[in-house]
Formats: C-alpha cells, sequence, structure tokens
C-alpha cells in the first residue's frame, strides 16, 4: 500500500534567509472587451472554468502570461467565456490576465460538452461545497510527494495548450499551481484518482498537502521540484525587539523590521490600534543591530504582507510589554 507515496522527505536547513526585495513596478490594469461567447469549448478553458462554475462565480482566476504563446492561448482560448477580463500591465508588458464570472452561453458549452479534462476536474471537485474549507483555526498539515511512476497514466487528447499554459505560465517559472480538491480523503484509494493519474503524465512534481487530524487533501501543488521542508537554525530566526528612543523594533524576517512609535500609544488589544507602524527594509548588507528608522527606506507604498494569527498576537504582546515598562 501507497506505493505511489515517496517515503521520503527533503530537507533545507536556513542558516540566514534572503532579504526581500520589492521592485518598483508601475502596475495598472486595463479592462479586455471580449468577443460574443465561442461556438466552442476547448480542455485548456475547461480547466479554467471549471471551478467558476462548480464552486464559486465569483472565482478571479490569474494566469501569468510572460509568454507570447501563453498570452495567444489564454486570449483566444479562457478569456472570451468569461465577463470580467482585465490584463495587469507593468513597464508596458501585460504580466498578468485575469478573469472572473463565467458567460451564460459559457456555461452551456460547458454543461454540454462531452470530452476533454471534465473526467479530471469532476474528480479534482467531487463535492460543490466550500463552506467548510475555512475551520476558523490553524491546521496541523503534512505534505507527501506523489511518486507518479507508480500511478497508471491516463491521457487526454487535446491537451497540449493546457500543458502548455501551466508548464509556461507557472512551475515552468518555479511557480507552483495550486489546486483545491474537494471531497478528497487521503487513503490508498486516491491511486485511482483521474486528476492525480492525469498530472502525474505531464507535472515534474505532485505534492499533497493533509490536515493531520482529518486526513483531507486540504492542496494538491504541481511544482517543477520537489518542495523542501525548512529548518531554521538560530541564526535565521528573528532578532529580539529593540528600542530607539520612543520606537520600538520588531524583527520579522527577510530583512523586513516592523517600527511602531510608542509615544502616546495605549495598550492594545488587535493590530489595528496601533497609531503609528511602520515597516522599513534594511539596506543591503545592513544589520538589524544597526538600523535606525531616521535613515530608512520604508516599504514601497501600495506593498503590504501577511502575518499569522500567532504572530500578530505574539507581536501585540510585544507591544503591551513594551508601554508597561516605559509607564514603570
Amino acid at each position: 500500500m501507497y506505493d505511489w507515496i515517496n517515503k521520503r522527505s527533503l530537507v533545507e536547513y536556513i542558516a540566514q534567509e534572503d532579504q526581500m526585495e520589492f521592485e518598483h513596478k508601475d502596475f495598472r490594469f486595463e479592462k479586455i472587451v471580449t468577443e460574443s461567447t465561442p461556438g466552442d469549448i476547448t480542455s485548456l478553458a475547461q480547466f479554467f472554468m471549471a471551478g467558476s462554475i462548480w464552486l464559486n462565480d465569483n472565482f478571479q482566476i490569474g494566469i501569468p502570461v510572460h509568454d507570447e504563446e501563453v498570452l495567444k492561448l489564454v486570449v483566444s482560448e479562457v478569456a472570451p467565456h468569461f465577463k470580467e477580463v482585465k490584463q495587469c500591465m507593468a513597464q508596458g508588458e501585460v504580466n498578468v490576465i485575469y478573469m472572473k464570472n463565467v458567460k451564460p452561453g459559457s456555461k452551456m458549452l460547458f454543461a454540454s460538452a462531452k470530452n476533454g479534462v471534465l473526467p479530471v476536474m469532476a474528480d479534482l471537485y467531487r463535492h460543490r461545497d466550500l463552506s467548510n474549507w475555512y475551520i476558523g483555526r490553524k491546521r496541523n498539515v503534512l505534505h507527501y510527494t506523489v511518486n507518479g511512476n507508480a500511478l497508471q497514466s491516463y491521457s487526454i487528447p487535446g491537451t497540449s495548450a493546457l500543458r502548455t499554459v501551466l508548464e509556461k505560465a507557472f512551475w515552468g517559472r518555479d511557480e507552483p499551481y495550486v489546486l483545491l480538491p474537494t471531497g478528497w480523503i487521503f487513503d490508498d484509494s486516491l491511486r485511482d484518482s483521474a486528476a492525480l493519474r492525469f498530472f502525474a503524465g505531464f507535472v515534474p512534481c505532485l505534492t499533497l498537502v493533509i490536515d493531520a487530524d482529518s486526513n483531507e487533501v486540504i492542496t494538491l501543488q504541481l511544482s517543477r521540484e520537489e518542495s523542501r521542508h525548512q529548518i531554521r537554525l538560530n541564526s535565521a530566526r528573528p532578532n529580539p525587539p529593540r528600542r530607539n528612543k520612543d520606537h520600538l523594533y520588531l524583527d520579522i524576517g527577510r530583512g523586513l523590521v516592523y517600527v511602531i512609535n510608542l509615544a502616546g500609544q495605549s495598550p492594545i488589544l488587535n493590530w489595528d490600534e496601533l497609531k503609528e507602524s511602520t515597516i522599513y527594509s534594511l539596506s543591503k548588507n545592513q544589520k538589524y543591530a544597526e538600523f535606525d528608522h531616521e535613515h530608512g527606506v520604508s516599504l514601497p507604498e501600495g506593498r503590504g504582507l501577511f502575518f499569522s494569527e500567532e504572530w500578530v498576537q505574539a507581536m501585540i504582546d510585544t507591544v503591551n510589554r513594551e508601554l508597561n515598562i516605559k509607564r514603570n
């Protein structure tokens, strides 16, 4: 059993995290007016339409189109099926095509189709209810890499365009493509999955992310290389908070420092109660101990970061502790 799952994982030891870099590009969005509903539907279109039709019509689909062939395929075969189509422009070039809301006529084409990748998508989305996908707590997850050679191959004619787009837009650029299966439970019967068997025929690496408590498959990742489980050595861990007069510095990693002005600040329960806080980026080769916000460079406007609930609570506790020290 489970001979289709690799029995080992790659480990990467991190001695020092790479500094996060922010490109100063001018982005703008341009609306694309698509032609009338096409008279047919390709496997490429089916693949990117299925989630919107079966799960949520408000899904926004974004496809990187740095490659000219990918751009032509998306504009000609996928975009005409959607009501809302925008292209993200940067430095005069199209970076991403965003699409949302499938046209009524295209929904009819999708429903009447008898071939293409519909068996794959029907297996991927075994039920159409996403209400339980967000469970309101941090999941304990396990990562399993699929041994594609152990699966019975499942090839589908007419899918060369889909393969081209997925490879050139995503893992060919070292960007994994992440799918959200519904109704998947991790057990040995998954070896017969039409979706897994299809993707194993051309995707270099398939990774299942499993909820360790429920055995539910949370995501299926398509990538060029097997993911590495990173272990941070002490040298890569954030430095302790430090003060510079009325300002508190929090090392948040990747060469970034959260600076909070404690002057006039009251204790907080939520992060948005901070009166003045800014994220700064360390200059190249600058050490955290040398950082001074008065001579630093703040995060470019329009950029943002996401933090886990544990991170946010730890930062709140640190701010309140420093405020208490300051009062005493």
